[in-house]
């Protein structure tokens, strides 16, 4: 089951990466958003009209699954055709050791079982593989 919901949620993270390159080079498409994935009451794609944290944008997509477990969060960042990622604990968040993140558009954030190993480190994934535009 568990490799199961694995398989899920990389399938939702390909359909929803979206680069922000490519959403530049399409104007009159749909509005930047956020989206939200994994162990959330209800993953979404949250428009993104004004500031928006990570923990808001959990909260907003009913906030995380009752196991307690649930303290990670990877975020993945489009950066040019390159794809950034960190991890993000929302522990440190809520003991304000760090300051929660501010989302940019077509950020994607997904919750998962664990801790980070090292949070708030970026790392760069230069030519990312996901698709470019949104499916819908």
């Amino acid at each position: 089951m568990a490799k199961k919901g694995a398989l899920v949620t990389g399938l939702l993270l390909t359909l929803l990466f979206v680069s922000q390159t490519a959403a530049a080079q399409q104007p009159g498409t749909d509005e930047a958003k956020v989206f939200v994935v994994g162990q959330v009451a209800s993953p979404t794609a949250l428009p993104l009209k004004e500031s928006m944290t990570l923990t808001r944008a959990i909260a907003m997509a009913g906030g995380l699954l009752r196991d307690s477990k649930y303290d990670k969060v990877i975020l993945y960042r489009a950066l040019d055709k390159n794809q950034l990622r960190t991890c993000v604990s929302l522990k440190a968040i809520s003991k304000r050791r760090i300051s929660d993140v501010q989302l940019q558009a077509y950020d994607v954030i997904e919750v998962v079982r664990g801790e980070c190993a090292r949070p708030m480190c970026w790392d760069l994934s230069p030519g990312s593989d996901l698709p470019l535009r949104v499916i819908k």
